[in-house]
């Protein structure tokens, strides 16, 4: 239900941004920025999850061109994830206000994005980009940390891991697991969740859920690195 639900949304999202693209409005991905953001103060990835036009692109085409291989330890590093995620956004910043002719730069801004995208997808796993190295991902997983809607593994897991097989994004929710089973309390996952609930719906246990910090029983996020 919830898959179909998103897919919906996660195909309106990236038609409209084609046809802001089609008529000119070349500010659009500033719009989108500005939501990503703004939408990780309340719920954290959500809009990497449900509405990014990239997202679904890395999610839905590049599962079939990918190696599925493992990402370089490298760049699953801090220093490597916020190190890129500077020099982007100096170089954002220093595009925005150059001379280029303004219908060139969005063009550079998401032609590199999406390039990069497909490298990594194909060379690695189809949301490596995502789960890694996107700028916005980075800044998101960031301010998801003050979210006060958070993903949870809650305290009845039975550590089956059906959920982690389900999840595009690796790594995200044994580290919940284990704190789960070792304190027998439920355990929020790592910030670079991008709130898709896929692993809601694999759980048989219906264990995992999008909660307010009033219903989590505890605030220690598992594996706290964003």
């Amino acid at each position: 239900m919830y898959q179909k639900i998103r897919l919906g949304i996660q195909l309106f999202a990236s038609l409209l941004a084609l046809l802001l693209l089609g008529v000119g409005v070349y500010s659009f991905n500033l719009l989108y920025v500005a939501s990503a953001l703004g939408l990780a103060f309340f719920a954290g990835r959500f809009f990497c999850g449900w509405l990014c036009p990239l997202g679904l692109f890395t999610e839905r085409v590049l599962k079939f061109f990918s190696r599925e291989k493992k990402i370089p330890a490298f760049m699953t590093k801090s220093w490597f994830r916020y190190g890129f995620t500077a020099l982007f956004l100096a170089g954002f910043v220093i595009l925005w206000v150059s001379p280029l002719a303004e219908i060139v730069k969005p063009f550079i801004l998401m032609g590199t994005m999406f390039v990069l995208a497909i490298i990594i997808g194909v060379l690695f796993y189809p949301k490596g980009w995502c789960a890694y190295v996107c700028p916005w991902g980075v800044l998101s997983s960031m301010i998801g940390r003050v979210a006060p809607y958070q993903m949870v593994v809650g305290e009845d897991c039975k550590g089956c891991l059906r959920c982690a097989k389900a999840c595009p994004v690796t790594g995200i929710l044994e580290p919940a697991i284990a704190r789960t089973r070792e304190t027998k309390e439920a355990a929020v996952m790592q910030t670079r969740c991008i709130r898709c609930l896929q692993c809601a719906g694999a759980c048989p246990l219906g264990n995992i859920d999008l909660k307010s910090a009033s219903q989590i029983q505890t605030k220690a996020i598992a594996g706290s690195k964003a």
